[in-house]
């Protein structure tokens, strides 16, 4: 795998990532926007923890994937448990098969071509003429 050239910057995107979901998921819920999708919620849990997944296997070597999957794991299943402490959330077992099937579904989308997405950013931005 190419090196990114602004490796640095990436990780600390998805680290910035992570803090959003942690306060998105230990504060009060925001204005529930419906959008016609079954399952809203647990298909949000997919996307936002597939999304992680996916933006960590592209920051990170091969090597670390696995220890990020689990990662991403415990953090869904850690933050299920603090929102059962915190009184204004919910446990649901639910939302940690919707985080694991997401944190699956964004390692296999790392293994096509959408996982070279932030190493073909880096080219784009380098054939830019500034003005």
């Amino acid at each position: 795998m190419e090196r990114l050239r602004f490796t640095r910057f990436w990780r600390w995107v998805g680290w910035l990532l992570v803090v959003g979901v942690v306060y998105l998921s230990l504060t009060p819920s925001l204005a529930e926007v419906r959008l016609g999708v079954p399952a809203q919620d647990k298909f949000g849990h997919f996307l936002t923890y597939g999304l992680l997944a996916w933006w960590f296997s592209q920051a990170y070597p091969l090597r670390l994937h696995g220890f990020f999957g689990l990662f991403l794991a415990a953090l869904g299943a850690v933050l299920e448990i603090l929102q059962d402490v915190v009184g204004y959330r919910y446990f649901e077992y639910g939302d940690m098969l919707a985080n694991v099937s997401g944190i699956v579904g964004g390692y296999l989308l790392a293994r096509t071509p959408a996982g070279t997405t932030l190493r073909r950013l880096e080219r784009l931005w380098e054939t830019q003429k500034p003005f």
